[in-house]
């Protein structure tokens, strides 16, 4: 009944609309609609009688703005018409509107009740819109097993995204087992209709060798696809081809020009990027003025690196003016996104009174911040402030665990204090063999207090077997880092001087082999 009514008000158009073809009239999936070339107003008259494809399509022009001033309300007023009298289009945009909250109140049952309802009808984007609700759990039960169900059914009748969104499944096992080759195969039914993400995980695909042979100029050709079709992540990867010589000759130029392309799209890490090629002079001419730029942008996009930089910047003065005070709000605000680097450096800047009044408390909680992330330096300050009692209540054995955990980081200085402690048995029992091992750790860092007492545990013979050829060698390394030592009569100096009366000249010429072989391997610590 409703498509008689609807072919008598097009008859009737047509007798009213001089020229009109016929073919104008005829619509998609069989029915009879309404032509584009018709006002607006006439499709709002065909609506008013009742025409369930005039509904969906006045629906659509409030939805978009096309032909009236934008109105989601009265959109999903005119979608709920067509979708009652089973429009499926309509249908799924009525199980939109819900699940989004747009021109009606939020609800994701409801919304699931209408795609169910459009997909009843083979509706392909109601088949993906089920599989995203199963994935999420919006409307129905969580299942990655049903979502995936559903995303077949539209992947088989040629939906991209579910053809993605399958290819995603296979390839991290949700819903599905891991099939990389599965994976694979829909990653390429998606990007053959110009789906950008799928187009580039075939870039990383060939770059990883995930699921086929590793082929890193294949990966470079896709890469360059989804660039060309508007996906900055795709231009970044460029860029690092670029940079590490992947599927590409190294180039530092063409990198800093691929990473410029996406940071003038707006990806943050990019714009960072940027900013430090032209800090280092890396594929550009140094500018501090351009870093400074774009790391700015990045910043004012939440890029926390970029943050932290910015405040790094203004501590040491690089392009701009010393400003501790910038310093600070810069190092803040990464901070307050949990950037461990940024907590400790404002913690640094409260123990030391840097640009803020001292401040033994905040110091103490900014590092704590960046310890329970692992940061090896925060967990490091940390435990002093332990040592101490300052900012917190006194605690050898909470700072024992602290240095410990920093110590494990490959933290030079919490190994050196780590192994302080266990010489002397504050907060853990004195342990001389471990106290030699964490000494050692340290001391073939350049750690210059590590190597001195080293030096005095082999010449004691504690935790190592007694060697005066080990204790001058460690204790003159040490001694000769040592600002102190330059002193006339500094106790190093002397202690070094006893060690070396002690020693017979073929143990002084030992000594001094071993000693150069170690400052040559201490030199190469520092210079890679």
């Amino acid at each position: 009944m409703t498509h008689l009514r609807y072919i008598l008000v097009g008859i009737t158009l047509v007798l009213t609309s001089p020229g009109l073809a016929t073919s104008q009239i005829i619509g998609f999936d069989g029915q009879v609609a309404i032509s584009e070339s018709l006002g607006f107003q006439k499709k709002l008259e065909a609506a008013k009688t009742g025409d369930a494809v005039a509904q969906y399509s006045v629906g659509r022009a409030f939805q978009k703005g096309n032909g009236v001033k934008q109105s989601h309300e009265t959109a999903a007023h005119w979608f709920r018409k067509a979708a009652d009298q089973g429009h499926k289009k309509a249908q799924y945009r009525l199980g939109v509107s819900y699940r989004n909250g747009t021109g009606l109140q939020r609800d994701y049952r409801l919304s699931a009740s209408w795609f169910k309802k459009a997909a009843d009808q083979k509706y392909k984007k109601a088949f993906h819109a089920l599989g995203y609700a199963h994935q999420k759990g919006l409307g129905v039960p969580r299942d990655n097993m049903v979502a995936t169900g559903w995303y077949r059914l539209a992947a088989s009748k040629g939906y991209a995204k579910s053809q993605y969104a399958l290819a995603e499944a296979f390839s991290n096992g949700n819903g599905v087992k891991q099939n990389h080759g599965r994976a694979l195969l829909w990653y390429k039914e998606a990007a053959k209709q110009g789906h950008r993400k799928a187009t580039f995980e075939l870039g990383l695909i060939y770059q990883n060798g995930q699921g086929t042979t590793a082929n890193p100029k294949k990966s470079i050709f896709y890469f360059k696809e989804a660039a060309s079709l508007g996906y900055r992540r795709a231009n970044f990867a460029i860029g690092d081809a670029y940079q590490h010589g992947i599927g590409v000759k190294k180039n530092a130029a063409k990198a800093v020009e691929w990473f410029l392309k996406a940071a003038n799209l707006g990806q943050r890490k990019a714009q960072y990027t940027v900013a430090k090629a032209y800090l280092d002079g890396y594929g550009v001419a140094k500018s501090y003025s351009k870093s400074l730029m774009w790391l700015r942008r990045a910043a004012d996009l939440g890029h926390r690196p970029a943050q932290h930089l910015l405040g790094d910047m203004h501590r040491r003065g690089l392009g701009v003016a010393l400003n501790y005070g910038e310093a600070s709000k810069w190092y803040k605000r990464a901070a307050n996104q949990g950037h461990p680097p940024s907590q400790y450096s404002l913690g640094m800047m409260c123990l030391i009174a840097l640009g803020v009044p001292r401040d033994y408390k905040k110091a103490a909680r900014w590092f704590h911040e960046a310890a329970q992330s692992d940061h090896p330096g925060a967990q490091f300050a940390l435990g002093r402030l332990y040592i101490s009692g300052k900012g917190v209540v006194r605690d050898p054995i909470h700072a024992a665990r602290l240095f410990e955990q920093s110590a494990k980081n490959e933290y030079t200085k919490a190994q050196y204090a780590l192994g302080n402690l266990y010489e002397k048995g504050a907060g853990v029992a004195v342990n001389f063999d471990t106290a030699a091992k964490l000494y050692r750790s340290a001391a073939e860092k350049g750690h210059s207090a590590a190597q001195y007492a080293l030096g005095l545990l082999h010449y004691g013979g504690k935790g190592v077997k007694r060697d005066y050829v080990q204790a001058y060698v460690w204790t003159n390394l040490g001694a000769s880092k040592d600002v102190a030592s330059k002193r006339r009569n500094d106790p190093v100096h002397l202690v070094r001087d006893f060690m070396a009366q002690q020693m017979t000249p073929q143990q002084m010429k030992q000594a001094k082999a071993l000693e150069a072989k170690l400052r040559l391997k201490l030199k190469y610590v520092h210079t890679r």
